[in-house]
Order: structure tokens, then sequence, then C-alpha cells
């Protein structure tokens, strides 16, 4: 199983952060999602966290605190996958899309993220347990 590190990145307005997945990736191609990634071998959850959100947006995380840990609801599409959800607490720097696996990024009220149809399973559920 694949462990995913990824992040609920929101704004003192209470807006959250989302990321139009590129065309040419392998899960859940042109769709929403946050930001994140695959542990490297050896390397810590919070590590992957922190490096992931750094080569995604351009930004050092500097506080943040578990979330949820969910399951990939569909593996024989994506993979088994363990997503560690984490919030966001305090970064470093403005959030800027920075590499070539989104093709947008932009800030949704909580309502806008849930309304969104192409907004992934994984995503969505930790919306949910950010809000809960």
């Amino acid at each position: 199983m694949r462990d995913i590190a990824q992040g609920v990145i929101a704004d003192a307005q209470g807006r959250l952060l989302l990321g139009f997945r590129a065309k040419h990736k392998l899960s859940y191609p042109l769709s929403w999602d946050l930001f994140g990634g695959h542990v490297e071998k050896d390397e810590e959850v919070e590590k992957a966290l922190v490096r992931e959100l750094s080569e995604e947006l351009g930004i050092v995380v500097t506080r943040f605190r578990p979330l949820v840990v969910l399951e990939e609801p569909n593996p024989e599409i994506n993979g088994q996958k363990r997503y560690h959800t984490f919030l966001i607490e305090e970064w470093k720097g403005d959030p800027a899309n920075v590499c070539d696996e989104h093709i947008n990024i932009e800030w949704f009220t909580y309502q806008n993220a849930l309304e969104l149809e192409n907004l992934t399973n994984p995503a969505r559920k930790a919306i949910v347990a950010w809000k809960s």
C-alpha cells in the first residue's frame, strides 16, 4: 500500500486551496484535489508533507496537525493508497503553481469546494473531516 501525505490549506477567510490535476496524472486526472504526494521509501509522512507542498506550491510549511487518515475508495483504478491528511495551520510564502502537476490552483469556500463535481473522493472526505 502506498502512503500519501496531503494537506488542507485554509486561509484566514476560511477558504481552502485546491489544485486542478493535469491530464497526464495517473490518478484522478483533470480533477480538483488537495496538495501532496507519495511518501518516499524511509521517509516520514510529515517530512513528505513538507517536501510535497514546497515542490508543488513553493511554500514552507511551519505548523500543521493530523486531520484524518483515509483509504483509497477505488483501489482497482488508483491502486491501494492510504491518505494521511493534515491541516496546514501556518506557512511561509505565497502559494503558487510551481510545477506541472496542476493546471490551475484556486481558493474555494467550503461549500463551493464540496459542490465541485470533479473533486476527488479523498479530498471530499478530508474537507468534510476538516469542518467536522
